[in-house]
């Protein structure tokens, strides 16, 4: 979306989809493309589905699932929609952003809802086989790049993840640079049981939610 432009986004479904990249509203991690971000987005309510039928040996290998916008840049701004993330038995995925990827401009998360696998260890749509690398509820990273608008706000998502090897869970995000202002989300983090865990994972709220081991 260009400068001085402003996309309102629509409530899309994503099921099942076989792609490297799935992006709710505006794609594409890189700033020097016609889809980074530095207008506005208002993003849409959108769901990403994966569910693996019952007895289907189906897999999905895909790199990150985005709500809203994979690159914000410098004067752009986002207002991330209220997104639903459902994965059961699918494997191979490396990350889930509830909002952004990357942002340089203003970022204010919508309450997402991030469910991954199953407290049901032995249902039918084997949510053990789940390999996901990281989970965060608003952004991957977020700084200043010597702006003088910049500001994040992470929103109250809800992140729940069962019988899955998982690295990393976080409520708002990974790394803050150079931030004017960052305001954590009230995020809710259930963890249950998980398989193949790395021994190093530590869920954490990033904010002022909570986060409870089941």
């Amino acid at each position: 979306v260009s400068g001085g432009a402003t996309l309102f986004g629509g409530n899309d479904r994503f099921e099942n989809v076989n792609a490297v990249t799935v992006v709710g509203d505006v794609g594409d991690e890189n700033s020097n493309s016609s889809f980074a971000n530095t207008g506005v987005v208002n993003g849409g309510d959108d769901v990403f589905s994966f569910i693996r039928p019952s007895g289907s040996n189906v897999s999905s290998v895909f790199d990150r699932l985005v709500g809203d916008v994979d690159y914000n840049a410098f004067g752009g701004i986002v207002n991330g929609g209220n997104d639903t993330f459902i994965m059961r038995g699918f494997n191979h995925a490396n990350v889930i952003h509830g909002d952004v990827t990357v942002s340089f401009g203003i970022l204010n998360g919508g309450d997402d809802f991030i469910s991954i696998g199953d407290a049901d260890f032995g249902s039918d749509a084997q949510p053990n086989s789940i390999n996901l690398n990281r989970v965060y509820g608003d952004f991957s990273s977020i700084a200043d790049n010597g702006g003088s608008t910049f500001s994040a706000s992470g929103g109250d998502d809800t992140i729940e993840v069962f019988n899955t090897s998982l690295n990393t869970v976080a409520g708002d995000g990974n790394d803050v640079d150079g931030v004017i202002q960052f305001d954590g989300g009230n995020d809710i983090i259930r963890v249950g049981p998980k398989l193949g865990t790395d021994s190093s994972f530590s869920p954490s709220s990033n904010g002022f939610g909570s986060v409870s081991q089941i």
